[in-house]
């Protein structure tokens, strides 16, 4: 049991009043509003999961090769990161 309802249960002399009825109502309205939307949702949550999934799939090798083809070792694109050996002085 909802422990709201439990307290005014205990709390009330007598038979509960108008606000104990309220307060179930609400949250009976919202219960089944929840029961509603979470038997609706599921399907379109898998179904935009597995478009997002395909997607990433699809560009992955795309971004792959194009960034392959973009750092290619005569490029000198790799070095900007690489550890150079210090200057020569000036003579």
């Amino acid at each position: 049991a909802d422990p709201l309802e439990a307290i005014m249960w205990l709390t009330s002399v007598g038979e509960p009043g108008q606000l104990y009825d309220t307060v179930k109502s609400l949250r009976e309205a919202r219960g089944r509003r929840l029961g509603a939307l979470q038997r609706k949702l599921p399907p379109t949550h898998f179904g935009l999961l597995a478009t997002l999934g395909f997607l990433v799939l699809l560009v992955f090798p795309l971004l792959a090769a194009a960034t392959g083809a973009a750092v290619a070792p005569e490029d000198g694109l790799i070095q900007v990161q690489a550890v150079r050996p210090p200057a020569s002085p000036i003579e």
